[in-house]
Order: C-alpha cells, then structure tokens, then sequence
C-alpha cells in the first residue's frame, strides 16, 4: 500500500467538511482564488548566474502565496494545483526556449525517499502540465500590473517569432522527458549550506540510456520547481552534458533567496 503523507490527509478531511478551499489562502471557492491567481500572474525573470548552470528563468519567487501554493501541490498532495502551476512554469520556459524547432523539457528527478513519502513526482507533473500549456500554443501573457517581483536583470526580446514556443500557434513538438534518475542516495538538501548541497548532488544524477536519442535535435531546458544555490540545476546538466546532450537552458517555478 502506498503511505499518504499527514498533511495531505488532513487537508483532504478539511476540504470534505468545508467544501472546496483556495489552496493558496484557504477562502472558500475555487483551488485557487482570483487574489492568489493574480499574485502567481507575474513577468518571469532571468535569475543570476550561478556556477555550473545553463541561463535560468523563474516565473516567481519563493514567497508569499506563491510557496505556499507550491507546498500545498508538493507536500499536502493537492496533485490539481499541477495544472495552474504548470501554466506558470510554461511562461519560464518559453522566456528561456524562445526558438523555432522541437524543445524538451527535462525535470529533475525527485529522490527515492521523496517519491514515496509523497506517492508522486511533483516537478515531473510541472514540467508534464507546462509541455501541455505550451503544446496548446498558450501564449505567455500576464497583467502588467502584476509584475511586482524584484528587480532582475533581464534580456530584451521582441515578439516570439512565428511558430515559437509560447506563440498561439499548438506546437506539438513540445515535450517532457524524464531524462534523468538517481544512481545513489542524496540527502534532503534543505537545511544544507552551499558547499554541502554541492557536495551532496555531484555525481549523484545520470541520463536513461535511451533517452538520449529522444532528446536529439531538440532544445533542452532542464525544469525544478525551486533554485537557491543551483546545485541540483547544475547536476542535472552535468548529467544531461556528460551524455553528449546540449542543454540550453533551465526553468523553475520559484527562486529563492
């Protein structure tokens, strides 16, 4: 029998007696309220370097109802709140895979003692819902009036060329691919300093054998729901690359810090 997570079990007795409740605020209605649909509607950011990783894009940051939205998907098994949250991961990607041609989307693999205590892969979920928005040809808009998100250095494009990714034109060569799995145990990163979530991840990632030739001719962009120092992001593409793979970018949903 699979275990369910604590958490997941009590929102769900919470949902049963109060009805359907924002996941993100806990106001009774919809999975997520126009309040917190607004403060997930935001211009994605290209985030700051960091050493080992391809150009990364966030579509937010790890605050506010945005984490608490992404805890409740994650750790309180609100598995419905994938499809919101990968239309938010899919204006990252398209800010980070703007080309003509084929794009494959690759999410980092959740950790053995992760997947079972959860029964699921959230980012593989996240990065299968973004390929879906963006196979749909859902253009990347958002309200200018909610670009609140700090400062970023940013790079100036014009509008995506025509049959781009993230252009209203469906563009079935729009995919994930569960390109990557664990050959050893890692520790939970959380609670880890820099160099020992580096330490910890090196090595630790490799490429399914028969992946590679699915992921030929197409733009890679590596796909994780949070980046903070960019360990895993970078393990993922040292991977990817040690498998002769050429990555072009990365996105998440949420940087933190």
């Amino acid at each position: 029998m699979r275990p369910v997570s604590c958490p997941a079990v009590l929102y769900s007795l919470v949902d049963l007696v109060l009805g359907e409740r924002c996941a993100g605020c806990g106001h009774s209605g919809a999975l997520v309220c126009a309040t917190c649909a607004d403060a997930l509607d935001r211009r994605p950011w290209r985030c700051s370097a960091r050493p080992g990783c391809p150009p990364v894009w966030a579509a937010g940051p790890y605050a506010g109802r945005g984490r608490d939205l992404l805890l409740r998907f994650k750790d309180g098994g609100v598995r419905a709140l994938a499809a919101p949250l990968g239309r938010r991961l899919a204006r990252a990607v398209a800010e980070a895979a703007s080309v003509r041609g084929a794009v494959a989307l690759v999410p980092v693999p959740a950790r053995t003692a992760a997947l079972r205590r959860r029964g699921f892969d959230p980012v593989a979920l996240l990065a299968r819902a973004a390929a879906e928005e963006l196979g749909r040809g859902a253009p990347p808009a958002h309200s200018p009036s909610s670009d609140r998100g700090p400062p970023r250095r940013s790079r100036s494009r014009s509008a995506h060329p025509p049959h781009a990714i993230g252009s209203a034109c469906p563009d079935p060569t729009v995919r994930h691919v569960r390109a990557l799995l664990h050959r050893r145990r890692v520790a939970d990163q959380v609670g880890l300093d820099r160099s020992r979530r580096w330490a910890n991840l090196h090595g630790a990632l490799a490429v399914r054998p028969r992946a590679v030739r699915s992921l030929t001719g197409s733009a890679v962009v590596v796909v994780d729901d949070v980046v903070t120092t960019g360990a895993t992001l970078a393990e993922a593409t040292r991977a990817l690359r040690a498998a002769g793979v050429r990555v072009a970018a990365a996105a998440v949903l949420t940087e933190r810090g």
